[in-house]
């Protein structure tokens, strides 16, 4: 009797328990993933790449970033004896103009041993248009200088500037051969410097366009 009770009270637990509902687990939603490339920008942001310098006034959600590190601290400007001459000698110094300048110099000096080379070389956080920038982009970026140091000094990979660096822009005339354009951005200077010189290099590219 006794027995027949123990599996009578073990079979009604078993009917109780298999016939209880399983919870199923939670599974939580992803944040919605916002395409920034929509949204208005404005200097120091960080995007596509870089640390934003220039923002259109026509059209807030096109610019110009800076890489947010130097991709070498010392690098030739490269080619010395060589007068880079295609399409414009590498001499626009207006914004944008950076990009003629760096393919008129690649031109001529498609060279390891270039600063332009390794600009469009470059590939940074999956972008990989970058270039030389001129002295009117430089221009930009030292008039920004503080807020664009202040981003880059808080993200990951990011650096604070060194002193002197090199623009795309070549000497003129009868120098062209030998020298080329560099900045010290921490006194404002622009100066024509041997392309055999050693100075830090930080490309920059278009976002929006």
């Amino acid at each position: 009797m006794y027995i027949k009770l123990f599996f009578s009270i073990l079979f009604t637990t078993v009917l109780i328990f298999s016939c209880e509902k399983k919870e199923e687990p939670i599974e939580e939603e992803e944040p919605p993933t916002i395409d920034i490339s929509s949204l208005p920008a404005t200097v120091g942001d960080y995007r596509q790449g870089g640390v934003g310098f220039w923002v259109n006034p026509a059209d807030s959600t096109q610019g110009l970033v800076i890489a947010k590190n130097d991709l070498f601290a010392s690098i030739r400007w490269g080619c010395a004896g060589t007068a880079v001459g295609n399409v414009n000698a590498a001499s626009l110094t207006n914004l944008f103009g950076g990009e003629q300048n760096t393919a008129d110099i690649l031109y001529d000096c498609n060279s390891a041993d270039c600063a332009a080379y390794y600009s469009n070389l470059a590939t940074i956080d999956g972008y990989s248009d970058w270039w030389l920038p001129n002295t009117g982009e430089w221009t930009e970026i030292i008039e920004n200088l503080e807020v664009i140091e202040g981003v880059c000094d808080t993200i990951p990979g990011g650096k604070v500037f060194y002193d002197k660096y090199w623009s795309s822009n070549q000497a003129g005339g009868v120098l062209a051969e030998d020298l080329a354009g560099s900045i010290d951005i921490r006194e404002n200077i622009y100066d024509l410097d041997s392309k055999n010189g050693l100075f830090a290099l930080r490309p920059v590219r278009k976002f929006g366009f």
